[in-house]
């Protein structure tokens, strides 16, 4: 179990790297980044107090499973550019001083099974014409909508379980939000 502090791990142009049973503290960059077409898997890891994102897939992919995350102030989960599709689920995060997942540019992130408790502000922002699938989620206690989407983007809902939100959506220039069930 490698245990960092105030160290992150960046990856770039084709790389590779699995991350398991790791645990990121007082990191003040985003933890585990991806930039130009990486692959990034990170299992059975946690990440605690770290002022940017947990994970961010920058035109890279992925997988992010069985991790807990908590005392952000930046989104915990973070994808950006055409092609990039990371699959992220089976995690729990928990209080967010920001969004608690953002989909961006143009990916199409699925993010499934996933618990977030406790934010300031909406759960999931989706813009800038992603399409983010979002299932099987709990969303509970944020101060914003549990899915916000703007600028062309689509989030696609389904069985999700939502309360203590101060509203379910939030959507505007031409975002749009699909509910299924």
């Amino acid at each position: 179990s490698l245990q960092c502090s105030k160290v992150q791990l960046s990856l770039a142009e084709k790389s590779k790297a699995n991350v398991q049973k790791c645990k990121f503290r007082k990191i003040n960059m985003s933890a585990v980044h991806g930039i130009k077409e990486c692959i990034v898997n990170v299992n059975d890891s946690k990440f605690t107090d770290c002022t940017s994102n947990g994970i961010n897939f920058e035109y890279s992919n992925g997988e992010v499973s069985e991790c807990e995350f908590s005392m952000f102030r930046c989104p915990v989960f973070a994808t950006f550019g055409p092609n990039t599709k990371p699959y992220i689920h089976d995690c729990r995060v928990q209080n967010v001083n920001a969004f608690g997942a953002i989909a961006r540019d143009c990916s199409t992130p699925i993010f499934e099974k996933l618990t977030f408790l406790d934010g300031s502000t909406h759960c999931f922002s989706v813009s800038d014409f992603a399409k983010a699938s979002i299932r099987n989620c709990t969303i509970s206690n944020f101060e914003g909508s549990a899915f916000s989407t703007f600028n062309g983007a689509l989030a696609i809902v389904e069985n999700n379980t939502i309360g203590k939100c101060v509203y379910l959506t939030d959507s505007m220039t031409q975002g749009s939000i699909v509910f299924n069930s």
